[in-house]
């Protein structure tokens, strides 16, 4: 259910959190869901800021902010939403995975993408919320990207670890409401002086039963999904992550089509009145459905963390 007072009815209180490489604001629903005031949206994508601001107005408003985040410092953020080190309540973070990818075969540890999550983690040792989250595919633990993952390791135990208890789950959206077959590293970060270590989300397995292709989009018999598109789904599974490249072909009513925007939007869990502007191609607008955090995903994890420390935050 979408929230718009910012006052948790359990904890009585505002809970504050602002997103880095907000995109199309799947982080931001997940925020929204659990009554919590996101003071900043921040990506550098002209599209993501359209499509966020025609979504996010209103009662849902939250500030979206154009900017390189390569180019913004930890002060730059804390100036934006008006508070000091320690105050922010979560920071949320997603940066871009296509440099640890594994999906297309070819990885480049050297990829300058790559530096985003170095810079997310000085960003989080300047802002020092109480909280962060940071999501990124699980191709960052693949041999070819040893490096560089051991690089955000070196990084995170140095600036992150004096302040922040730490853990790394590798979670399946599947599992958490959201029809997609979609592995996520998800980072969590608590204030040491919590005292709380964080855990995963218990699995909603309850759900998954209901989540197939089928379920989701009844009109489609099939999918071709994959890089070659050689791979042929039955409706009766799941589909496979979204990805911001990852064209899928449709079978309805013994056509072949590609899956509209319409259908993508329900496969990453938006809400039946979130919307793409109309004078967003479609190109753009599959690019943000894969690229986004599915809501429905965000918001488990976020429930999951207000219960172990929601009120400390």
């Amino acid at each position: 259910m979408e929230n718009n007072n910012h006052i948790h009815p359990t904890l009585n209180k505002v809970i504050t959190a602002i997103t880095l490489f907000s995109g199309a604001g799947g982080g931001t629903l997940g925020l929204l869901y659990n009554y919590i005031k996101e003071l900043l949206a921040i990506d550098n994508w002209s599209v993501a800021q359209r499509t966020f601001e025609h979504n996010f107005k209103g009662e849902r408003y939250v500030p979206f902010w154009l900017a390189d985040i390569l180019a913004i410092k930890a002060d730059d953020i804390l100036r934006r939403i008006l508070m000091m080190p320690k105050e922010l309540s979560i920071m949320l973070l997603s940066p871009p995975c296509q440099g640890f990818s594994v999906a297309k075969g070819k990885i480049d540890p050297l990829d300058p993408r790559n530096l985003l999550f170095l810079h997310s983690i000085d960003l989080i040792s300047g802002v020092l919320p109480k909280c962060f989250i940071i999501e990124n595919v699980p191709g960052m633990d693949d041999d070819r990207n040893i490096a560089i993952f051991n690089e955000i390791k070196l990084r995170i135990m140095e600036k992150l670890g004096p302040h922040y208890e730490v853990r790394c789950f590798k979670l399946l959206a599947l599992n958490y409401n959201t029809p997609q077959k979609r592995y996520r590293f998800i980072f969590i970060g608590y204030l040491k002086e919590f005292g709380v270590v964080p855990t995963p989300p218990k699995p909603q397995y309850e759900n998954v039963n209901g989540l197939r292709i089928v379920d989701v989009t009844p009109e489609i018999i099939g999918v071709k999904v994959g890089q070659s598109k050689k791979t042929i789904k039955s409706n009766e599974q799941y589909m496979t992550t979204r990805t911001a490249s990852g064209e899928v072909i449709t079978y309805e009513d013994g056509q072949e089509s590609k899956l509209s925007i319409k259908q993508d939007l329900k496969f990453s869990t938006f809400p039946d009145w979130y919307e793409i502007p109309a004078d967003v191609k479609d190109k753009d607008a599959h690019k943000l459905c894969g690229n986004t955090i599915p809501p429905e995903f965000m918001k488990a994890i976020v429930e999951h963390i207000l219960t172990q420390v929601g009120d400390k935050l």
